[in-house]
């Protein structure tokens, strides 16, 4: 059976909050919840994870109720939006569902999430200490620089990908003009595709020198590589001597 994880400390003195889930009665439960507690919550609330990822670009949130069961996806899709958002990726979250199932909850707390309440059991109390935990998790500094670190990561990965992809794309068009070429220009296309492949050597240098590691470019491998003498080769011994 899935445990809670108990964070102990008080209520914040006030706190945005952020409403996901595609049931009206559900959202105003939340929100009446939200009222009862001493703190002052400004509440938002949306419906689908469209929805969702248009707010996260526009506003920030210091905590987050998200619903499993959504029109256009789950909970765990939800989650990875949040944790991929420059704006929110430090924002508590609280998984709501109708489906008090173990393996859902761990993969919440897999993604990241703070807490995990089953709607039937979703009485003052419960909400009251998940929504303390949730708070007071999320504003612990471990958590906040891993979370933070964690979101940077993704993002310089994801920018890395989109710049990476339309050089793959314009190398493997130039290899398959190569392959099929019957119009003499083959030249000029392994010209192209030399110079596809330096500009991709420059990019992973760049990578690279961000980290402080000592890197070679392209031009400068291409002018060192020229610059060694090719080893001399003996005399042939059917050669005709004078």
């Amino acid at each position: 059976m899935f445990q809670y994880k108990t964070v102990t400390g008080p209520l914040p003195d006030q706190a945005r909050v952020l409403v996901l889930d595609d049931e009206r009665f559900d959202r105003h439960r939340l929100g009446r919840l939200c009222a009862g507690l001493k703190p002052h919550f400004d509440v938002s609330n949306v419906a689908s994870l469209a929805e969702l990822a248009t707010i996260l670009e526009a506003d920030t949130f210091d905590l987050i109720f998200v619903d499993y069961g959504l029109p256009d996806g789950t909970g765990l899709d939800a989650l990875e939006l949040i944790r991929l958002s420059p704006r929110n990726c430090t924002a508590a979250t609280i998984l709501i569902t109708g489906m008090g199932r173990d393996d859902i909850a761990i993969a919440a707390m897999d993604a990241g999430c703070s807490d995990y309440i089953p709607k039937e059991t979703l009485t003052k109390t419960a909400f009251k200490r998940a929504v303390t935990n949730a708070l007071n998790h999320s504003t612990s500094p471990a958590r906040s620089v891993g979370v933070e670190t964690t979101g940077a990561l993704h993002n310089f990965a994801r920018a890395c990908a989109m710049d990476l992809k339309p050089m793959v794309s314009r190398m493997l068009r130039q290899i398959r003009d190569l392959r099929h070429d019957d119009t003499g220009k083959s030249g000029r296309t392994a010209e192209e595709l030399e110079t596809s492949c330096n500009l991709m050597w420059d990019y992973l240098v760049a990578l690279q020198e961000m980290e402080g590691h000592p890197v070679i470019r392209a031009a400068e491998s291409k002018t060192a590589a020229s610059a060694v003498p090719k080893p001399s080769r003996p005399p042939s011994p059917f050669r005709r001597t004078p």
